[in-house]
């Protein structure tokens, strides 16, 4: 098994997958970095004719970075797509940039893109994850036939390495542009998310902290669902140990939250700190699966309901929970 060629990853935006194509080798519109969406499919597929790639923040750990293919053949088919970092210097050494996939959050090295006609435009099944803060923002894309990697050997030029490129229409190059917020903590990772429900449906998702220093900035983010908290942790009142915010998620949302921290100027971070996030379904009342619930200022504190989260007239049933403990 080798390169997927019925599924196109352009070079550039004019790339129709022609053998052998022409233009730019690392300005692929199919590489893609982005803030998260609410439906990948539907958004990617609909600005497939321009480029819709925003700037890597380099003060971010968690970057967000999608891909798509279009189908060349007239039946099925499907791929899996692999994404390395790289750097001008690197481009000719797959053997060193082997070694640098991005993964998903749930630690996959590759997404699975799968098209059902002819000229469909597939989405990964799950986003990948760039660390903005590491360098190497030069990146290779590869569709493989099937989920063993194959790569080829070092190239003895960079004429090479374009040569095979724009003779592949499953490998593309992209050269990110950069941006620095300034936005840089401590901590960052993405915890994840669903709506397992057929329309939209009001969800609570919190982060409870433990054993951080007075005065640490933490909180809970996902711009496409409106969800955004930060609060400041004191260990002398519980009432700051804890944020949560609440919105309607999108049928079949399945997606991430974003978690962060940021520690005082000279705080060290400290052994067995701790992040519990939990998300929780909003039943009313009158629903069954709500004396399975919990009322809100019992699942979520009372910081959280005194910034007006949610009334008594809600149960919260707690769906998923992880913890990132720190050793």
């Amino acid at each position: 098994m080798a390169y997927n060629n019925k599924l196109l990853l352009r070079e550039n935006p004019a790339d129709t997958g022609g053998i052998v194509s022409h233009g730019s080798y690392s300005t692929s519109p199919d590489i893609i970095s982005h803030s998260l969406v609410n439906d990948p499919i539907a958004f990617f597929r609909g600005n497939y004719g321009v480029d819709p790639n925003e700037r890597i923040d380099q003060s971010s750990r968690t970057n967000p970075v999608y891909a798509r293919v279009k189908n060349l053949q007239s039946e099925a088919s499907t791929g899996y797509l692999r994404l390395y970092r790289a750097n001008a210097s690197l481009f000719l050494k797959p053997s060193q940039w082997r070694y640098n996939p991005l993964k998903t959050p749930k630690g996959a090295s590759y997404v699975k893109v799968t098209a059902s006609a002819s000229g469909e435009i597939a989405i990964g099944d799950d986003v990948f994850s760039l660390d903005g803060t590491q360098g190497n923002y030069c990146i290779v894309g590869i569709v493989n036939d099937s989920a063993a990697e194959t790569l080829p050997s070092d190239f003895k030029s960079l004429s090479e390495f374009v040569l095979w490129v724009h003779e592949n229409p499953a490998v593309a190059a992209r050269n990110f542009s950069l941006m620095a917020s300034g936005n840089r903590n401590d901590y960052e990772s993405l915890f994840v998310i669903c709506n397992v429900r057929p329309s939209a449906t009001l969800y609570t998702v919190s982060v409870q902290a433990s054993k951080l220093p007075d005065g640490t900035i933490f909180g809970l983010e996902n711009t496409a669902l409106r969800i955004s908290k930060t609060g400041i942790f004191y260990a002398n009142d519980e009432m700051t140990h804890i944020v949560a915010d609440s919105s309607p998620w999108p049928a079949y949302y399945d997606g991430y939250v974003r978690v962060f921290a940021k520690l005082p100027t000279g705080a060290a971070w400290p052994k067995e700190a701790e992040f519990e996030v939990s998300y929780y379904y909003a039943a009313t009342l009158s629903e069954n699966i709500s004396k399975f619930g919990r009322e809100p200022v019992e699942a979520i504190g009372r910081r959280a309901v005194a910034d007006g989260l949610h009334g008594g007239a809600q149960r919260l049933v707690l769906l998923g929970r992880c913890t990132a403990k720190f050793v």
